[in-house]
C-alpha cells in the first residue's frame, strides 16, 4: 500500500509543549525536507498532552468538577485532523481518541493501561467507538482493564517488541548476588501494585533449610514506603541471601538476566512487565501473578509458573520448588526463548503491527 503522504502520529511521552505556554508550539516536522514519494514514511510525535501534572492542574474545572483539556489538544488537533495514520498510545488519549473518532482518520487506540489508572479516566473513555478507529492492547490484562469499564469494545493483541539483549555485546559483570546459589531477581519501582510484600511474605514462608539454599534480590526505587519497609525489614532479618539495589545500568541488567535463575513478579496489576520479558530474552522463568499480561501466555511447567489470588503461600510453594530444582528451571531454556520470539521480538511486534495497520488502512 503506497501513500504519497503519510503522516504518522504518536502520541507518546514526550515533552514538546505545556499546554500553559502562550506560544506556538514546537513543529517538528522534517518531512519538509525531504522529497515525498509512494515510498516516504513522515512521522511527527506529539507529546506532554498525557495529564503531567502541570496540564491537570491547568485543565481543572472545580465549577464542574471536571478537567478540560481542549487548551492542549487545540495546538495539535489540525495536525491530526491532516494525518494519513494516528497512533493513540495509552488510555490516557481517551479525548483526543474521541476526537477522531467517526472522521476519515485511521486511528489504532494502543493500550497499556493498569486497572489502577481507569478510575481517573473511565469518564473520559468514549461509549462508542467509530469504524475508523480500532482498540489493541499490550496483553489480556491491559484489555481487561479497559473491558471493565468498556465491555463492549473489541480489543485486539498488539505486545510490544523488545531487541534481542542476549544476541548484543555488552560488558557482563559478575554482580555477586548468587554466591554459589539460585538466584531470584524481582526488578521494578516499589509501589503497593507491584506486590513486593507479597514477593517478601513469600520468602518469609519458606522452611528455614530452603530459603537458606537461595539468594533472593530487589531491584527498584522507592515510591512507596509500606513496599520499601518491607524489603527493608527482610534485609535486615536475612541479610546473608536477600539483597536491595536501588539501581542497575543496562549492561548490569542483562547480567543479572544472565546470572538469575529465574524472576519474580508478584504485582496485583501489571499489565506486561517488560523485565520478565527480559528474563525470557536470556532463557530465563518467571513465577508470576495471574494479574499480569504475562500469566496469560505462560504455559505452565514449560516456561514459567503462575500463581492466584495474589496469596504468598501460593507463591511460597512455586519457590520451594524452584528452589529445590533449579536444573529444571534450567531446563526450561529452549520455551522461554520460543515464547519471546512468538510473541516479544521485534519481528513478531512488526508482523503484528504491519497487519493492525493494513486492517485500518484496507479500503472497504
Amino acid at each position: 500500500m503506497h501513500y504519497n503522504r503519510i503522516l504518522l502520529f504518536c502520541i507518546v511521552f514526550l515533552l514538546f509543549t505545556s499546554c500553559k505556554e502562550k506560544k506556538s508550539p514546537v513543529r517538528t516536522d522534517y518531512s519538509l525536507e525531504f522529497p515525498h514519494t509512494s515510498q516516504t514514511l513522515t512521522l511527527l510525535f506529539c507529546g506532554d498532552i498525557i495529564q503531567h501534572l502541570p496540564q491537570v492542574y491547568s485543565a481543572h474545572e472545580p465549577s464542574e468538577k471536571d478537567y478540560k483539556y481542549q487548551k492542549c489538544f487545540k495546538y495539535i488537533a489540525p495536525y491530526w485532523a491532516d494525518a494519513d495514520f494516528v497512533i493513540a498510545n495509552t488510555v490516557v488519549m481517551a479525548r483526543a481518541v474521541r476526537a477522531l473518532s467517526g472522521t476519515a482518520v485511521p486511528v489504532l487506540w494502543w493500550l497499556h493501561d493498569a486497572f489502577a489508572g481507569y478510575p481517573h479516566i473511565a469518564h473520559q473513555i468514549p461509549t462508542q467507538l467509530g469504524e475508523n478507529v480500532r482498540v489493541y492492547s499490550v496483553g489480556s490484562h491491559a484489555a481487561n482493564a479497559m473491558h471493565a469499564v468498556r465491555p463492549d469494545f473489541e480489543i485486539r493483541p498488539l505486545i510490544y517488541g523488545l531487541p534481542d539483549y542476549a544476541a548484543e555485546n555488552f560488558v557482563c559483570t559478575d554482580l555477586g548476588y548468587n554466591r554459589g546459589r539460585p538466584l531470584f531477581a524481582t526488578v521494578g519501582s516499589f509501589e503497593r501494585r507491584k506486590g513486593h510484600d507479597i514477593f517478601c511474605k513469600a520468602i518469609r514462608l519458606l522452611p528455614p533449610e530452603v530459603r537458606e539454599k537461595a539468594s533472593f534480590l530487589f531491584v527498584g526505587q522507592a515510591a512507596d514506603k509500606e513496599m520499601m519497609d518491607s524489603v527493608r525489614t527482610l534485609t535486615a532479618d536475612y541479610p546473608e541471601n536477600v539483597y536491595y539495589c536501588k539501581r542497575l545500568t543496562r549492561d548490569e541488567i542483562k547480567s543479572l538476566m544472565e546470572q538469575c535463575t529465574g524472576l519474580v513478579c508478584a504485582s496485583r496489576d501489571d499489565p506486561m512487565p517488560t523485565f520478565v520479558t527480559e528474563g525470557l530474552i536470556f532463557g530465563k522463568p518467571s513465577i508470576v501473578s495471574e494479574h499480569t499480561g504475562t500469566a496469560g501466555l505462560i504455559s505452565e511447567g514449560r516456561n514459567g509458573f503462575v500463581y492466584h489470588n495474589d496469596d504468598p503461600q501460593q507463591l511460597a510453594v512455586l519457590l520451594e520448588h524452584a528452589i529445590e530444582h533449579p536444573e529444571e528451571l534450567a531446563s526450561m531454556r529452549t520455551e522461554c526463548r520460543k515464547m519471546y520470539e512468538q510473541y516479544y521480538s521485534k519481528e513478531a511486534f512488526e508482523q503484528t503491527l504491519r497487519a493492525a495497520v493494513e486492517d485500518l488502512t484496507a479500503k472497504k
